[in-house]
């Protein structure tokens, strides 16, 4: 009897420990999320110079061993804070690509997702990010770094569209791709323009972006 309650006593024991395991990481993972939160909305309040690890676990009611659990120095939330934006960013491509039924469509949902995105207010984190990034060397490797993720996903869907284009094709497209999105977020602050100029640029992106991939031999 003994024998046969023990093991029946440790898979309870080991399965509430698993159920303890999660919540904990649940609850980690609410924790980190509101330290990339309230770090980002004050990066777009202040600036990234003014961002404290100090200051956001002061705000959070908790101490400051406590956020460096999550984020052990200021590069580390500062490169989640742009991971969540590019997340949020590729997110939008991602679901506007879905319903694309053709080559040309797909590319007019990736210019016309990221011009929409270029609407929102935290836009002006890659502005910062492309203004500091000449004399920050940590903001350069982490626009880098970005940037990098994001032609991936954009020649991914170039692939997914041209199959016969090569690497280097889907790559220079891509770089294509961020160019017009870097120049126009640039551009739209200087002259603050409105939502639906920002959107009216996209016919002439996506011709652009089409004579691009015809003269690269991708629609062949």
């Amino acid at each position: 009897m003994d024998k046969q309650s023990t093991p029946s006593k440790g898979k309870a024991a080991d399965e509430e420990f698993d159920l303890k395991d999660a919540v904990l990481g649940e609850k980690g993972a609410r924790r980190r999320q509101e330290i990339v939160a309230l770090a980002a909305s004050s990066v777009l309040k202040d600036g990234v110079g003014r961002l404290s690890l100090r200051d956001v676990a002061s705000r959070l009611g908790i101490t400051h061993s406590n956020l460096q659990y999550y984020f052990p120095k200021k590069t580390d939330l500062l490169l989640a804070i742009f991971d969540e934006a590019l997340k949020r960013y590729t997110d939008g491509l991602l679901l506007a690509v879905i319903h694309a039924n053709s080559p040309e469509e797909r590319v007019r949902a990736i210019i016309s997702s990221g011009l929409v995105a270029l609407a929102q207010p935290e836009t002006s984190l890659w502005r910062m990010a492309i203004s500091m990034s000449d004399h920050d060397t940590q903001m350069a490797h982490i626009l880098r770094t970005e940037n990098a993720i994001y032609r991936d996903v954009v020649a991914e869907q170039i692939g997914a569209a041209w199959p016969k284009t090569t690497q280097d094709q889907r790559a220079k497209i891509s770089r294509t791709i961020q160019a017009l999105m870097d120049g126009t977020a640039i551009q739209q602050s200087l002259e603050d323009w409105s939502e639906a100029q920002t959107l009216a640029l996209e016919p002439i992106y996506t011709r652009s972006i089409l004579a691009l991939v015809d003269q690269s031999g991708g629609q062949g």
